[in-house]
C-alpha cells in the first residue's frame, strides 16, 4: 500500500492575491470580528499568536483563534483569506501553533503556511524546518530569499521512489484492466485494489502538476 499523498488541493490551487495582510491579536474576538467586517476591502486577515499576545495568553489564544475560525459561531470573513501567525520553532509554543494550524487546514478553515526562518544562509536548517511542518501537515512554506527556493520546494515535493513506484501501479492496474482483469491486480508481489491505484493516481497527477 502507498503512504497516503498530500492533500493533492493544498498543491493544485493558485495562491490567492496578498496585498495587505491585516493582523489582529487572536486572543480578541472583538478585533478579528472587526477585521472580518472589513472582507470586501482585505485580501488577508491574519490572527496573530506571537507578538501580538502575551504568554499568559497563549492557551487562550489557540481556543479563541479555533471558535473564530472553526467553531459552532465561527466569524465570517467574506473574500479576505484566513491566516494565522504562529510562535517560531524556537518557542515553547511551536508545536501546539502548529497542531492548531494543521487542524483549521484539515477542516478548511484556514490556509496554513509554517513560518518562514530569518536565518536564510542555512539552509540545512531551512529544509529540517520545512519537514517538519510537512510532518504536521502543512502543503508550503513563505520564503524570504531566492536561496531558499530549492530546500523548500524539496521538502514539499513527492519522494521520487514513491512517485515512479505510483506510475508503474496505475501502468499495470490500467493495463490489466484493459485486458479484462477484475478486482485486485499483482504489482511486484503485492496486491493493489482500487483504491490503492486512486491513490497511486492522485499521487501520479500531483507529480505531474509539479514537472515531476
Amino acid at each position: 500500500m502507498l503512504p497516503s499523498p498530500m492533500p493533492s488541493h493544498s498543491w493544485l490551487l493558485a495562491l490567492p492575491s496578498r496585498r495587505a495582510v491585516l493582523s489582529v491579536p487572536a486572543d480578541s474576538l472583538r478585533k478579528v470580528q472587526k477585521a472580518a467586517q472589513l472582507g470586501s476591502r482585505l485580501d488577508t486577515v491574519c490572527l496573530d499568536l506571537e507578538d501580538a499576545v502575551a504568554e499568559e495568553q497563549k492557551e487562550a489564544a489557540r481556543r479563541s483563534a479555533f471558535d473564530a475560525l472553526a467553531g459552532p459561531l465561527a466569524v465570517s470573513f467574506g473574500r479576505s483569506e484566513r491566516a494565522l501567525r504562529v510562535n517560531g520553532p524556537e518557542s515553547t509554543h511551536f508545536e501546539a501553533d502548529m497542531a492548531l494550524a494543521a487542524r483549521l487546514h484539515r477542516q478548511g478553515a484556514l490556509d496554513c503556511l509554517v513560518v518562514p526562518k530569518i536565518e536564510f544562509k542555512d539552509l540545512d536548517a531551512l529544509k529540517e524546518d520545512a519537514l517538519k511542518g510537512r510532518g504536521l501537515g502543512m502543503s508550503g512554506k513563505h520564503i524570504i530569499h531566492p536561496a531558499q527556493i530549492d530546500p523548500v520546494q524539496e521538502a514539499f515535493s513527492p519522494d521520487p521512489q514513491l512517485v515512479a513506484g505510483a506510475r508503474k501501479i496505475v501502468r499495470d492496474f490500467e493495463e490489466q484492466r484493459g485486458e479484462g482483469a477484475k478486482g485486485a491486480i499483482e504489482v511486484d508481489g503485492k496486491m493493489i485494489d482500487r483504491p490503492t491505484y486512486l491513490q497511486a493516481k492522485q499521487l501520479v497527477h500531483l507529480a505531474n502538476e509539479l514537472g515531476l
